[in-house]
């Protein structure tokens, strides 16, 4: 439905120490949700967001339905997730989803070339959030094309890592890699911080070390890859992934949550 590629990351506080042999699995407690409402007679908008455990919808950004698109009436003002996303969640962990109610079997909608689901919160949610370290995604960036990434820091100030990773990737069998990457990371409408060249970074050998801590590939010092290092306030954030040439390819993006 939109030219920009768009997942969601969550960073959550974790209930024990970070690699410990008993922390809990990850148990989300906040989806990404659309809401789909019609404005006038042939027109939509899409509300996207996060649905929390406690059944409040925290608005991230409002976009317009493309005329081509049409959104079917029961699907308006629906909790609704789209199908590919409630299996990718499923994925993080045998508990990531029990928060939350989504019958993948059951009646969904089809807008645009998604599939969605009906959602709603678990009536008996488990606070719980065990401990996720990294996630990452790969996806095709080109002029007019960013690829963007929702991450969310909740209970307390968290140091991060962002990288968007481009011509490194050669180095890793990708055929086509962004040749460089620009990244950004934004509180709703405000940038925050950017980088374009990470070995340009005053803090590059912080970042190289961090990397490394976390388990991360090595960037090469030389190269156009971009990484900031940050620590943020709980909020929801985004980072976006630009290209800083006239040239395309694959970048893969990544965010760590540091250890303490």
């Amino acid at each position: 439905m939109s030219s920009i590629r768009s997942f969601l990351l969550l960073l959550f506080s974790f209930s024990a120490a970070l690699g410990a042999a008993a922390a809990e699995p990850l148990r989300l407690d906040a989806i990404a949700i659309a809401r789909f409402q019609q404005t006038a007679p042939g027109q939509w908008t899409s509300k996207q967001g996060l649905l929390t455990v406690l059944g409040q919808f925290r608005e991230t950004s409002t976009t317009p339905v493309p005329s081509t698109v049409t959104v079917p009436a029961a699907a308006l003002e629906r909790n609704l997730v789209s199908y590919d996303a409630w299996l990718a969640y499923r994925k993080l962990s045998s508990v990531a989803t029990d928060n939350f109610v989504a019958d993948p079997e059951s009646v969904h909608y089809r807008i645009g070339e998604r599939d969605y689901l009906d959602i709603a919160p678990s009536p008996e949610p488990r606070i719980s959030h065990g401990s996720l370290l990294n996630l990452s995604a790969r996806g095709y960036v080109a002029p007019g094309k960013p690829m963007i990434g929702g991450f969310v820091i909740d209970a307390q100030h968290r140091w991060v890592l962002v990288r968007a990773v481009g011509p490194t990737l050669a180095t890793q069998g990708v055929a086509s890699p962004l040749p460089d990457p620009f990244l950004t990371i934004y509180h709703g409408a405000t940038g925050l911080n950017y980088n374009d060249d990470w070995g340009a970074s005053f803090d590059a050998a912080e970042i190289a070390r961090v990397s490394a801590q976390v388990g991360a590939f090595p960037l090469p010092m030389g190269a156009k890859d971009a990484a900031i290092l940050v620590e943020l306030p709980p909020g929801i954030y985004t980072a976006h992934v630009v290209t800083e040439t006239e040239t395309s390819g694959d970048v893969l993006l990544e965010i760590y949550s540091v250890p303490e």
